[in-house]
């Protein structure tokens, strides 16, 4: 019976299987890693020896290092929340 109980994105061959159109596959891409993932947001090199802090955000070691303040809280470079030195 065409129509009876699929949607436009899938479609049923006459063998009972269940196909997978490209309208389908488009929605799995958004969880790929995409290459800007992998970039420093202070360097906006690849990120080398990565490390994250407390609020997800990545950097490189060096960068995160670098941005750390000896005399105060350090702020994430991105969204200002505090974090311990030398993050996890």
């Amino acid at each position: 019976m065409p129509g009876a109980g699929g949607t436009a994105a899938q479609s049923r061959e006459p063998d009972g299987d269940s196909r997978t159109t490209p309208e389908m596959s488009a929605g799995t891409a958004a969880v790929e890693a995409r290459p800007d993932d992998w970039r420093c947001p202070i360097c906006m090199d690849l990120l080398y020896k990565p490390c994250c802090n407390q609020c997800g955000h990545a950097f490189c070691f060096w960068c995160m290092h670098h941005a750390m303040n000896p005399f105060r809280p350090s702020q994430c470079p991105l969204c200002r929340s505090p974090y311990a030195h030398f993050p996890r």
